[in-house]
């Protein structure tokens, strides 16, 4: 998830517990290339990942996945 408009794009990664309740976040500033989070502390259960890239304009990119950890 980049913006092709600005060299940078700021991407945040949430993580929630299986109650809903947000288990981490991190934010990483990326640009044009391949990037990868390393996840070795999230919540045991149904999580939901949550991936946000901002928007200068507000209109916020949003990719939920669930898995069963």
């Amino acid at each position: 998830m980049y913006n092709p408009l600005n060299e940078t794009s700021e991407v945040t990664l949430r993580i929630y517990q299986e109650n809903g309740d947000k288990y981490s976040e991190k934010t990483i500033y990326v640009d044009q290339t391949v990037h990868n989070w390393i996840l070795q502390d999230y919540p045991a259960g149904a999580v939901k990942f949550e991936i946000e890239a901002k928007s200068e304009s507000g209109n916020n990119a949003i990719k939920h996945f669930e898995m069963d950890i």
